[in-house]
């Protein structure tokens, strides 16, 4: 989910918050000297406005007061004809009964009546949730058609990012993650979670080209908004071209990696630093003295794209878009896609870098093994 959406969201709990207050004294006022009778809580429900039984809807779910939910979603049904958020919730309530047939009729329901939603982008709320219950009942070929069709229709409005998918697939396998950062960007919103996926799905399936033209969609997406974003707080900012402009630009956390590196063989290296600054003196002279330390690639990895993921780490803004992204999940699949197709430099990178990050959790220690015996994985997916 893209940042836009995000601060969508949290808006929107905000009105929730503010919904549900003010519901409460709607009904007590009500409800006020009457006793719980069925027709007093009809009662009630007619004379609600439609915002207001739409919200208390979504709360009595959410405390899985899925009856009364119902009651409420199918009244606004009842009085709008038309009402397709409602038709959506009334199948997460069917669904989380476990009447999956009867969930699936609604979300189809619900996806009739797109036209009318109060919020166009909530389509594809509609659409990840069917490919969900698709998938849980072991329905791939529709699984797998309803993801695609989320990609196609942000692909639609991104014809250059289609029309780039050869050349920049092409350049990450002949030169690597880092050129392709540098060539190519392009930014996409509701479709990550689709391409994300659809990549691991074509992966456990033995469909490598596939995977990896899915997979790199949401590499370049996040380095794209990240790049803007880094750039707006510092327009100077530039995605680091070679080895030499990352020691130049990006010295501090050159530095720290190469010292981490190290230690690992000599447990008392430290790079000689600047008593008040703490940064690095005589940089070309240590660098160059402390190179008999450093095993050769890729053992030994130092990129713009692992250094951007620290710098992202660091923006608690880009740190939740790496959350939604599950970035570090993407390069492990990514690389492990290239690999199966023969790519194995560029996969080792890859790897290298989830690897070599600290905040990549179960992805760092992944990583690791596939650069100790590096495979191809098959079994049950994992998400």
């Amino acid at each position: 989910m893209d940042g836009e959406r995000r601060i969508y969201r949290r808006n929107r709990k905000t009105l929730i918050l503010l919904f549900l207050l003010l519901s409460i004294s709607f009904l007590q006022a009500q409800e006020s000297g009457s006793d719980d009778s069925l027709t007093g809580s009809i009662g009630a429900l007619d004379s609600m406005e439609s915002w207001l039984l739409y919200e208390r809807g979504l709360h009595l779910y959410s405390t899985k007061e899925y009856g009364e939910a119902l009651n409420h979603f199918n009244k606004l049904i009842e009085r709008h004809g038309v009402y397709p958020e409602a038709e959506y919730w009334i199948g997460r309530v069917f669904e989380q009964e476990g009447e999956h047939i009867l969930a699936e009729k609604q979300y189809l329901k619900a996806l009739e009546a797109v036209r009318v939603l109060h919020i166009p982008e909530e389509k594809y709320d509609i659409l990840y949730r069917l490919a969900e219950l698709y998938k849980n009942r072991g329905d791939f070929d529709s699984y797998n058609q309803i993801l695609n069709s989320i990609i196609l229709d942000e692909l639609e409005i991104n014809q250059l990012a289609l029309a780039n998918e050869s050349p920049a697939i092409n350049t990450l396998k002949r030169d690597g993650i880092d050129r392709t950062i540098l060539l190519f960007r392009h930014t996409f919103t509701f479709s990550i979670d689709a391409f994300n996926q659809l990549g691991i799905y074509y992966y456990k399936n033995g469909d490598y080209k596939a995977a990896t033209s899915k997979l790199i969609y949401p590499l370049l997406s996040l380095f794209s908004i990240s790049i803007d974003y880094l750039r707006d707080l510092d327009p100077r900012f530039t995605f680091p071209e070679d080895y030499d402009e990352l020691v130049e630009n990006h010295s501090d956390y050159v530095f720290d990696t190469l010292e981490e590196i190290i230690k690992v063989r000599n447990k008392d290296f430290s790079f000689s630093r600047s008593l008040e600054s703490l940064s690095v003196t005589d940089k070309l002279e240590q660098l160059q003295e402390a190179e008999e330390w450093l095993p050769e690639p890729p053992d030994y990895y130092l990129s713009g794209a692992s250094c951007c993921l620290a710098l992202f780490y660091g923006e608690p803004s880009l740190r939740d878009l790496m959350d939604d992204y599950e970035i570090f999940r993407t390069l492990y699949y990514l690389a492990a896609s290239l690999f199966a197709e023969g790519y194995s430099e560029t996969a080792l990178g890859i790897w290298e870098i989830v690897s070599m990050n600290g905040n990549a959790g179960m992805w760092q220690l992944r990583s690791e093994q596939q650069i100790s015996n590096p495979s191809v994985e098959s079994g049950e997916m994992i998400y």
